[in-house]
């Protein structure tokens, strides 16, 4: 009998491990299946973030691009640019002449509506004396 209970004792402790065991199986098949998924979510994101970091260098060579179209224009331009500064400086220069001119026309015609004044005054005066 006392072979017997211990035998009973051994199969309760049997079957007491083997419902642990099924437990920590059950537990890591678990964990597993959150690592597996974890690892699915991790590749997920680390192509979304490759795709955003392939975006953000297009856009930066295009930006570089950009620049260097932006430069090559400048260059490009500044001969014209600086001829067009002289031409206006000329032209302002011009503009001044035409005014200074104006100013002794307007003078001239002055003084030689003065004299015509003066000149007809000396010739009544010269009719008057004779």
């Amino acid at each position: 009998a006392p072979a017997t209970a211990a035998g009973a004792g051994d199969g309760e402790q049997l079957r007491t491990a083997r419902g642990e065991l099924q437990d920590v199986r059950r537990q890591a098949d678990e964990a597993l299946g959150d690592l597996v998924a974890e690892r699915a979510r991790s590749a997920a994101l680390t192509e979304e973030l490759q795709g955003k970091v392939n975006d953000l260098a297009a856009l930066s060579t295009a930006k570089l691009q950009l620049q260097y179209d932006r430069n090559k224009v400048h260059i490009e331009l500044a001969p014209v640019t600086a001829e067009r500064d002289q031409l206006k400086k000329e032209n302002d220069a011009l503009h001044a002449d035409v005014e200074d001119l104006r100013a002794k026309l307007g003078e001239l015609r002055e003084e030689r509506g003065g004299l015509a004044r003066e000149g007809a005054s000396r010739q009544r005066e010269l009719a008057e004396d004779a």
